[in-house]
């Protein structure tokens, strides 16, 4: 295992990159930012609970961890980057915490054993791919700011059903963001949505 101090405020661009045997790490409770690549290929990192401190995380921070099942997202993030949980190929569990805004690109992309997404009400947009290949997918729901959902985020998802239950303030859906989803039952296009 890895402890951060408690003086630790960043994690450095590529850090422990590919540390393939890294099993836990305790980020601190004084954490501002982790750069780019800095726990990409961490394939044995089981869980990555992030401090309330955290302000900005870099594209890949955790790519491809392959092991990750827990995730908890702390208050003070308000962007997540692209790619920057892909191919995170046994992760379950993701606790999203009020204050996100964004989801970027590719960011879950191939999180094949994601069950259930509950967003956060701050959440406002999720980017193209975001969620792409989510199989195991069985319910999600939305916070009531979100204004956009990008090309394909969804896409791939076949056991996603039941009702897709959008908020008031959604104004675009992009091209195949639900495409193969067969057993959705629903979905409500609220007045505001724009495009789809």
């Amino acid at each position: 295992p890895a402890e951060a101090t408690n003086s630790l405020k960043t994690v450095g661009e590529g850090a422990f990159f590919n540390c393939k045997q890294l099993k836990t790490f305790n980020f601190g409770n004084k954490l501002v930012s982790i750069s780019q690549d800095a726990f990409a290929n961490c394939q044995s990192l089981e869980s990555a609970v992030l401090p309330d401190t955290l302000e900005t995380m870099g594209i890949r921070a955790f790519d491809s961890n392959l092991e990750l099942k827990t995730l908890k997202l702390g208050k003070g993030l308000k962007n997540i980057p692209e790619d920057a949980f892909r191919n995170c190929s046994n992760l379950t569990d993701i606790t999203f915490s009020e204050g996100l805004e964004t989801i970027g690109e590719n960011a879950f992309y191939l999180c094949y054993a994601l069950k259930s997404l509950k967003f956060p009400d701050t959440l406002k947009t999720i980017g193209n791919s975001a969620f792409y290949h989510a199989n195991v997918l069985r319910s999600i729901t939305f916070g009531n700011s979100l204004e956009e959902i990008g090309n394909d985020a969804f896409n791939e998802s076949p056991v996603l059903s039941g009702k897709i239950t959008l908020p008031d303030t959604i104004r675009k859906i992009g091209s195949s963001a639900f495409y193969n989803c067969p057993n959705i039952t629903g979905v409500n296009f609220p007045d505001g949505l724009q495009s789809i």
